[in-house]
């Protein structure tokens, strides 16, 4: 029970109340607004001797309650009769503070209903007045920034006294397809070389093999990777230094297949090194559809590769809707055996078998390749790639 905390924000209205609650929330405290006094204790008990991971917890309660908020020094002599560790925060400001943020914010003051702001700022000081005696901690708001707020938070109510890490998503995206709204960085990565215009790659993606090394092998790519990482490291520590929970960064190519998706894997999994868990996204690779397709499994085809191959073998007839996607999708394939096939391959040896990213969402599809008739399996298969 010693990591339990309950903290109540009472205080004037306009003071900052409701901001200083998702601040909390930010990060990591349960958080319930404008509870009645007359439900703290029972809500607190509950909190307290749950199992659950509700170890932090902040309510809101204040004048907006009307008549319940009188049962608020009840409340807090229940806390102290059940010996439920609690602390009260009282948030004011000075009046000049008060009246000029009602006016910015055009919104009406709780008791100024039938009278002047400023009134019911005098009126709710005097109802407040016990309430105030009776707090923990006063916090006064009139000159506070932001960034002060967040200092203050972390350093009295911060969790094990350290800020909560901060959630960092890299992922890739194509222009053509428009610019994300919701990334703090755009990257534009369309100055590396573009293995659209290499046939052989041209419907691979950026998380095959030997894209990823046709990428790498300009030397721009190691000299822009290398700043790169730089970049997002000092970029990812003021961030986390200002208070921030969230950093998304987002990579841009022209149709969110090629090098975007090369260098969001790179980028993801060096900002994985340093700071764990980092979400790798790629937003535009199932618009591609019958474009897009990464290596699933290798078999070697018992016969020339220049016989007519029926793509059958390599489904079988196991699995009716992938052979049905697959002829399709690869008809190709299916009638020279050699479209897909790696350059240089000799007249008997491994095929290259490609999956469009959009099929290799169904396991049962994939798992039936395993099970090939009249193909030799020959080399691993590869992870099923999330390429929503």
């Amino acid at each position: 029970m010693d990591d339990f905390r309950f903290v109540i924000i009472t205080g004037m209205s306009g003071a900052g109340k409701t901001n200083f609650m998702q601040k909390l929330e930010d990060m990591g405290y349960y958080c319930v607004d404008n509870l009645p006094p007359i439900l703290i204790a029972r809500f607190a008990d509950l909190c307290w001797k749950s199992t659950s991971n509700t170890r932090h917890v902040a309510v809101v309660t204040d004048i907006r309650g009307g008549s319940f908020f009188d049962a608020l020094p009840q409340a807090l002599k229940e806390l102290e009769k059940r010996g439920i560790p609690h602390e009260v925060v009282f948030l004011e400001a000075s009046d000049e503070a008060l009246v000029r943020r009602y006016m910015e914010t055009r919104r009406q003051h709780p008791l100024a209903k039938t009278m002047r702001i400023q009134d019911g700022i005098e009126q709710e000081r005097k109802i407040l007045a016990g309430v105030r005696a009776q707090a923990d901690i006063i916090i006064d708001t009139t000159t506070m920034k932001t960034e002060d707020l967040k200092e203050h938070l972390n350093n009295r109510f911060g969790i094990d006294n350290h800020k909560k890490e901060m959630q960092i998503t890299v992922f890739s995206f194509g222009f053509k397809y428009g610019i994300p709204i919701d990334a703090d960085t755009v990257l534009d990565v369309r100055f590396l070389p573009n293995p659209f215009y290499v046939e052989k790659y041209k419907y691979w993606t950026g998380r095959v093999k030997e894209v990823g090394d046709y990428i790498s092998a300009a030397p721009v790519t190691g000299e822009f990777l290398t700043k790169l990482y730089d970049f997002m490291d000092f970029m990812v520590e003021q961030f986390k230094e200002s208070g921030k929970t969230q950093f998304t960064i987002a990579v841009g190519c022209t149709g969110g297949m090629h090098r975007s998706v090369f260098v969001t894997e790179k980028l993801g999994n060096h900002l994985k090194e340093k700071y764990g868990h980092v979400n790798i996204e790629h937003r535009d690779l199932h618009r591609n559809h019958g474009l897009a397709y990464e290596t699933f499994r290798s078999v070697a085809i018992p016969r020339p590769v220049d016989q007519e191959v029926d793509a059958s073998l390599l489904c079988g007839h196991h699995h009716p809707r992938l052979w049905r996607d697959l002829d399709h999708e690869l008809s190709d394939f299916r009638r020279h055996g050699r479209a897909y096939a790696p350059s240089g391959l000799p007249d008997h040896g491994e095929l290259q078998l490609y999956i469009p990213c959009h099929l290799r969402h169904d396991h049962d599809s994939c798992r039936h390749l395993d099970h090939a008739s009249g193909c030799e399996e020959a080399g691993e298969a590869f992870p099923r790639a999330d390429c929503s």
